[in-house]
Order: C-alpha cells, then sequence, then structure tokens
C-alpha cells in the first residue's frame, strides 16, 4: 500500500508542476526531507510490552 500511495503522490506532483509552473522534483525533494524530520521531532510511539504466552 505504502508503494501504491508514493506512486500516487509522484503523479499528484507532476500534475501540480503542470498546473503550478514549478518543478515538482524539488517540492518532492523538500518533503521527503520534512516528513522524517517531523516524524523525529512527535518522538517515538509509546509501546507496551506484550506478555509471552505460556
Amino acid at each position: 500500500m505504502a508503494i501504491r500511495r508514493a506512486a500516487h503522490a509522484v503523479e499528484r506532483r507532476a500534475r501540480q508542476r503542470e498546473e503550478n509552473g514549478g518543478r515538482a522534483d524539488l517540492w518532492l525533494a523538500q518533503q521527503s526531507a520534512y516528513d522524517p524530520w517531523q516524524a523525529r521531532a512527535k518522538g517515538a510511539p509509546k509501546v507496551a510490552r506484550a506478555q509471552a504466552r505460556t
């Protein structure tokens, strides 16, 4: 699903380039740098350890 979503994002940015006259590759590079930064800034999720079944 992530690959499908990524492919859709590239197509969407290509359409934006055609509509707005901008360079989609620059916008995509900025966005791909921003997404991991945003995830790191948010912090690690709190996950409880699972109990082992015996």
